[in-house]
C-alpha cells in the first residue's frame, strides 16, 4: 500500500485496498452507490463510529479525545460539497453513519450517578461562539438533564455534558450533524427554568456586584450579536417576551424573572430601597445586579455598570427611576 497525495479527513490514517488513479497520486471517489472507493471509506466510517469507538470506552481515552477524531470543522463548504473529492465524500458520509449511535454523555443530572448517553441526532448544543466560550457550558448547566422541548424552538433533544460545550467540541459535533440553538430561541429556553433552580452569585466584597446567572448569559450572547440587526431584533423580541428579567428583592438568594407584558416597564433600582407597595405597570431590577451593597462613589458605580447598562436598555429599555 503506497501513499497517495490526499489528505487524511480526520487525524487519522485511512489505510485501505483503493483502486488509485493511473498515477497512484490520488484516489477517485463519486457520490454514485456503487463507487468502490465510496464503499470503502463508508467501511472506514463505519469501524471509526462502532470498534474503535467501543475500544476507546474501554480504555482511558475520554469522550473529548475521541471527538477530535471525528474533527471535519477544517474542511470548507465547498469541499463539503464535493462527492468527487476523497475529504468531501469522506465529510458526507461519517454524520450518516454516527447519526443515531448514542456515545455523547448528557449534561449531568444531580441525582444521577452516571450520565445516560446519547446520539447527535438527540443532542442540541446551546447557543456558542467562539468570542463568548463560557455561554454555551452555562446555558446547558442552568437548564440541566431535561428533554428540551420549548413552543417556538425548533430543536428538540438534550444538552451534552459542559465540557463537550468548550472549544472546539461545539463545532465539531454541529458539523456532524447536531443542532444548535439560535441567538433568540435562547431567552425561550432560559425563561422556562423555574426560578427556585436559580440563585444569584454573590461577590466576595461588598464592593462588586451580584451575578444573576440567567440575565448573564443573555448580556453576553447580546454582545456577540449587536452588529447583526435583523439577529439583534429578534433576540430582544424574545428576551421581552420569555419570564428572564430579574426584579424585587432576592429570597435566600432566589429572584423572579418576569417576561414584559403589556404596560408594563422596567426600572433601574433606585439608589434607596425599593417601594414597598407595588406600583402598577413598574417592575425594578433586582438591586444587587446593579448597586453593590456597599455605598461607593459614583465613579466606582459608573464603572461597575459600564457594560451593563447599555445592555439593559437596549433589550429591555430599562428606564431610570425618579
Amino acid at each position: 500500500f503506497l501513499p497517495t497525495e490526499d489528505r487524511s479527513p480526520v487525524p487519522l490514517l485511512l489505510n485501505g485496498a483503493f483502486h488509485t488513479a493511473i498515477s497512484r497520486t490520488s484516489i477517485n471517489v463519486t457520490g454514485e452507490p456503487d463507487n468502490y472507493n465510496g464503499f470503502l471509506l463508508g467501511e472506514i466510517a463505519e469501524l471509526l463510529v462502532t470498534d474503535i469507538r467501543r475500544y476507546c470506552e474501554t480504555t482511558a481515552t475520554t469522550i473529548e479525545e475521541f471527538l477530535s477524531l471525528l474533527d471535519i470543522t477544517h474542511l470548507d463548504a465547498e469541499m463539503l460539497s464535493r462527492s468527487d473529492r476523497l475529504q468531501g465524500r469522506f465529510a458526507q458520509i461519517l454524520p450518516e453513519r454516527i447519526d443515531d449511535i448514542e456515545f455523547i454523555p448528557r449534561v449531568a443530572d444531580a441525582n444521577s450517578e452516571e450520565a445516560p448517553r446519547q446520539s447527535v441526532r438527540q443532542t442540541v448544543l446551546p447557543y456558542y461562539s467562539p468570542d463568548q466560550p463560557q455561554v454555551a457550558p452555562q446555558i446547558a448547566a442552568l437548564f440541566g438533564a431535561d428533554r428540551l422541548d420549548i413552543d417556538g424552538v425548533e430543536s428538540v433533544g438534550w444538552f451534552p455534558q459542559t465540557s463537550l460545550l468548550e472549544p472546539p467540541f461545539p463545532a465539531i459535533l454541529e458539523r456532524l450533524g447536531a443542532a444548535a440553538l439560535k441567538p433568540e430561541e435562547v431567552p425561550q429556553v432560559l425563561g422556562e427554568i423555574p426560578d427556585d433552580k436559580v440563585q444569584l452569585r454573590w461577590p466576595e466584597r461588598d464592593t462588586e456586584l451580584a451575578t444573576d446567572p440567567i440575565l448573564e448569559p443573555l448580556i453576553d450572547i447580546w454582545r456577540t450579536i449587536s452588529g447583526q440587526d435583523e439577529t439583534l431584533d429578534r433576540f430582544i423580541e424574545a428576551a421581552n417576551a420569555s419570564a428572564v428579567f430579574p426584579v424585587g428583592r432576592p429570597n435566600d438568594g432566589v429572584v423572579e424573572h418576569v417576561a414584559r407584558d403589556d404596560g408594563v416597564q422596567f426600572f433601574l433600582p433606585p439608589q434607596n430601597e425599593l417601594p414597598d407597595v407595588s406600583l402598577s405597570g413598574l417592575r425594578f431590577l433586582t438591586p444587587a445586579v446593579y448597586r453593590p451593597r456597599a455605598n461607593v462613589n459614583p465613579a466606582r458605580q459608573s464603572e461597575l455598570i459600564k457594560e451593563l447598562s447599555p445592555a439593559l436598555e437596549e433589550i429591555w429599555s430599562v428606564n431610570d427611576y425618579t
